[in-house]
């Protein structure tokens, strides 16, 4: 979340602990009690993609550099391997180390060295590689697809949640423009109360304009929703 994002997500939760240490302000059914209630669903919510958040942030981070180095480091013994063994035609060997560390470019260049070197393996353990090197490097390279489907994975999951986040968001501001007009009507002749809502709908580090500004004198009229329904 930005800060805009966490400074709202903050209020909610204070606007819920209100509802908490005051309770039964609205009927059950009223317009007030049913705010309460969206705005309830929309901290769970949050609460719950900001958990997602973490953990694909984690999967995201999943492609380490041990593993991209363990590849690399096979494919050098196998290349270095290949130029003792005196290829004919040098231009044709295709134990060649990418330039690119991108890890396409190291899984592509690691596939062909197990396809090329398939045929060959008993020369390359001749020159001391030991008779599994082919199905080692198989398994690095797995674990390495692996890692980089699970950062892909991460990344959406991501996203994902972020946009969880951003609807939960707004579900719970809907609701908290109804509560801007229900609370103060129903606390109005408390100060106590009153001031306990100011506390919890402010936004702290907001701006002005991120709630409406509450008259605690204000006469009760038509207006009073403090039992809407």
């Amino acid at each position: 979340m930005d800060k805009e994002q966490r400074l709202k997500y903050e209020m909610f939760v204070r606007v819920r602990a209100f509802e908490t240490v005051y309770p039964g302000l609205f009927d059950e059914g009223s317009l007030g009690s049913q705010a309460f209630s969206v705005l309830a669903r929309a901290v769970e919510a949050i609460d719950d993609h900001l958990t997602k958040k973490v953990l694909a942030a984690a999967d995201a981070r999943k492609v380490k550099a041990v593993i991209r180095a363990a590849v690399r480091e096979q494919m050098k013994i196998i290349a270095h391997a290949a130029r003792r063994m005196a290829m004919k035609d040098a231009a044709s060997n295709p134990f060649r180390i990418p330039t690119r560390k991108s890890d396409p470019a190291m899984l592509s260049t690691a596939r062909a060295f197990i396809e090329a070197a398939g045929p060959r393996q008993a020369q390359f353990i001749r020159l001391g590689l030991p008779p599994d090197f082919v199905a080692s490097l198989q398994r690095q390279v797995e674990a390495l697809e692996l890692a980089v489907d699970g950062r892909r994975k991460g990344r959406f999951q991501l996203r994902s949640a972020q946009a969880g986040v951003e609807a939960a968001l707004e579900q719970g501001f809907d609701a908290i423009r109804d509560l801007d007009v229900v609370v103060p009507n129903a606390v109005r002749s408390d100060p106590v109360r009153l001031a306990a809502w100011q506390g919890a709908r402010r936004v702290e580090g907001g701006s002005r304009s991120s709630g409406p500004k509450v008259d605690p004198v204000a006469p009760a009229g038509d207006g009073d929703l403090s039992k809407a329904s």
